[in-house]
């Protein structure tokens, strides 16, 4: 008989979701390479196996915690690439799976390696010197890699490649967004570590000056007061190494490699009893389309998430009074530095309170006197902010104490930019500065949210307004109504946004009743959003399905997280939600998956040079029948109102009377 003795539950580790620490990162890097060892291997990516949600629930505290590691393999020297899950406890490697015709994004090390390649470069070198550039400039030219997608050429099919374009600065410290120089694209193979070709066309030429953006530039504004937000008897949550608690919710939070932002079995306590609501939600695919035909332009349509480099670790490390102001709690993120250690971010996930305004008010009239009962509210905030090249993401989601919740993004950054005429036509790009243009373009970003309303399956339905028709039932033609219809099949639940019937969906516990007789529930409701404009036989279009409607419903599959495939690097057409969805699999009375898509039309005005400012788009959820009542009317009654504070010492000249007269 073998007796096998395991190694205890690892320092720092709590919950069988708490993310990988420092030494299982290195360590599952260490037992994979063991495995089969090579000189190249590199790791794009090391993270939790997440594991079954009946493990997750039946875990009770003290309970051994096994530790399942996925770690992503990529060989720099052949191009070969291999998933694999390592099982920290056993120090084994429990499943071992080369990538055919598939690959992973590419790592920091080869976005380094391409730029050298293309500064090497004979064909890029004449290039800039047939543009009039000296040594001294082309020495000083910003050069971004960008993936390249996949057109169905040679240099997608055959080749590990990036494609490469170029800025013209005046110093390493300048903005090189202003002086684009046009019509000038190198390809670079990341396994060769060679220039396959370079794009060279007549073009504009480069805008003469840049206008930069940092505040040593920028001659300051005068006026604004300083503002401060104290809360001198400290914050109203907990943060239990992962587990947050604030005002009746219950979460756990962490950050994903990949996703960037990611939080767990969300829960609102009820007068003592804990009900779920979702199991897991995140971003887990976002993809930006320009919509620019030109040379350096066609092929900018890189999934951020899955192509570039992972949400998570772009983020950045965040400061107080600059990305977070008040009280703040922070966590840190620990992902791969690629070459078997790990690398922390420290302060990854900004975790704060903020006033919100009143959640609830009315005015009476008691002896001609108005009298009110006001409620004001505050929200939990939960962020994290991401660089993705030249464009910033900031992830918020937000919490209040009427059990909605929300997800707002907020996309600013430095806008993709274009050398242009002074006569350019305008139709696919808009001047923002002399000499120079912005692509309009979209972004668009996937959030997956394993619903699990009130515990146990779910059913969703589609809800529009809808006006009843004129007959006895309604003799004043003024009657409307809300029809839900049931969604029963991935067919169905294939889902567009329509503002004039103000649609959203309901995702129902049918196995439920509530005290009025109705199925407990919660709504997805809509923010801005668009449809791509990119044609239907686009490129974009194919490897980003996910995009062709708002909302996706499929049952649960543990191996379906990521909306165009697991890996959208150079990918084909049709991976990812139009492949699973094609099967038509049940969707009513199920463990249910919703992938919402959020929608950013960026149409670039010159408001938005040389940093735009932030564009908000995102999508709420509020309950509907899941509680008896408004759940924040135990709120507390204000302790004071300003009106009340040293009012007859107050300046009062500039005030505006009731009702709006002086």
């Amino acid at each position: 008989m073998v007796t096998e003795t395991r190694p205890t539950t690892p320092v720092g580790v709590t919950h069988p979701l708490d993310p990988l620490t420092p030494d299982e990162i290195s360590a599952a890097s260490q037992i994979a390479t063991s495995h089969a060892p090579r000189d190249g291997w590199r790791f794009p990516l090391v993270a939790l196996d997440e594991p079954a949600k009946e493990v997750v629930r039946g875990f009770s505290d003290g309970d051994a915690i096994e530790r399942l590691a996925l770690v992503l393999l990529h060989d720099i020297t052949t191009g070969d690439s291999v998933e694999c899950v390592v099982d920290l406890g056993s120090e084994a490697v429990v499943r071992w799976t080369p990538l055919e015709g598939q690959q992973p994004f590419p790592l920091m090390e080869e976005f380094g390696r391409a730029q050298e390649a293309v500064r090497s470069d004979a064909r890029w070198i004449a290039a800039m010197k047939s543009r009039g550039f000296s040594d001294e400039q082309i020495e000083l030219i910003q050069i971004d890699p960008w993936p390249g997608g996949n057109f169905g050429t040679a240099w997608e099919n055959e080749h590990r490649t990036l494609k490469a374009i170029s800025y013209l600065r005046d110093s390493e410290e300048s903005n090189g967004y202003g002086r684009p120089i046009e019509h000038v694209m190198a390809v670079v193979d990341l396994v060769e570590n060679r220039v396959l070709d370079v794009v060279d066309e007549p073009g504009p030429a480069a805008p003469e000056t840049s206008l930069d953006y940092r505040y040593n530039d920028i001659e300051p504004r005068e006026g604004l007061q300083a503002l401060d937000i104290v809360q001198p008897d400290g914050v109203s949550f907990t943060l239990d190494g992962h587990l947050l608690s604030w005002q009746k919710w219950q979460m756990r939070v962490s950050l994903h490699p990949r996703e960037g932002l990611v939080l767990h079995q969300i829960a609102y306590n009820d007068d003592g009893e804990l009900r779920p609501i979702c199991y897991r939600a995140s971003m887990t695919e976002m993809v930006v389309p320009y919509g620019d035909p030109s040379p350096t332009q066609y092929f900018k349509n890189a999934f951020d998430s899955g192509e570039v480099g992972g949400l998570g670790r772009l983020s950045n490390s965040l400061e107080l009074g600059c990305d977070c102001l008040g009280e703040i709690v922070y966590l840190d993120g620990h992902v791969t530095n690629e070459f078997g250690g790990s690398r922390t971010i420290n302060n990854a996930v900004c975790i704060h309170e903020e006033d919100f305004g009143i959640n609830w008010k009315h005015t009476r009239t008691e002896n001609d006197i108005p009298v009110s009962e006001v409620r004001r509210t505050r929200r939990l905030v939960v962020s994290a902010i991401a660089t993705v090249g030249n464009y910033d993401y900031g992830f918020y989601w937000m919490f209040y104490p009427d059990g909605s919740w929300e997800q707002e993004v907020k996309a600013t950054g430095i806008v993709q930019t274009i050398a242009a005429d002074p006569d350019d036509p305008q139709i696919t790009r808009h001047m923002i500065a002399p000499g120079l243009a912005a692509p309009i373009h979209q972004h668009f970003l996937c959030f997956r949210m394993d619903m699990e309303v009130d515990g146990g399956t779910n059913t969703v339905y589609q809800v529009d307004t809808q006006p009843l028709p004129a007959g006895p039932e309604n003799p004043y033609n003024n009657a409307f109504t809300a029809v839900a219809k049931p969604l029963l099949s991935e067919t169905d639940g294939e889902g567009v946004v329509n503002a004039a019937s103000a649609r959203h969906w309901r995702i129902a516990n049918t196995n439920k009743v509530n005290h009025v007789g109705h199925a407990p529930a919660y709504l997805l409701v809509p923010g801005e959003t668009v449809a791509m404009m990119a044609g239907p036989d686009a490129a974009v279009r194919g490897r980003a399905g996910f995009t062709q409607k708002q909302l996706w419903v499929t049952p649960y599959d543990d191996s379906e997280f990521y909306p165009a495939g697991d890996y959208p690097n150079q990918s084909l057409p049709g991976e990812g939600i139009p492949a699973w969805t094609a099967a038509d699999r049940d969707i009513a009375d199920e463990d249910v998956v919703l992938w919402y898509t959020v929608g950013m039309n960026h149409i670039v005005v010159p408001e938005d040079w040389p940093v735009a400012p932030v564009h908000r788009s995102g999508f709420k959820l509020r309950p509907a029948g899941f509680f008896e009542h408004n759940p924040a009317l135990d709120l507390p009654a204000p302790d004071h109102c300003a009106h009340e504070m040293d009012h007859d010492s107050h300046d009062h000249s500039n005030h505006v009377g009731h009702n709006g007269h002086s």
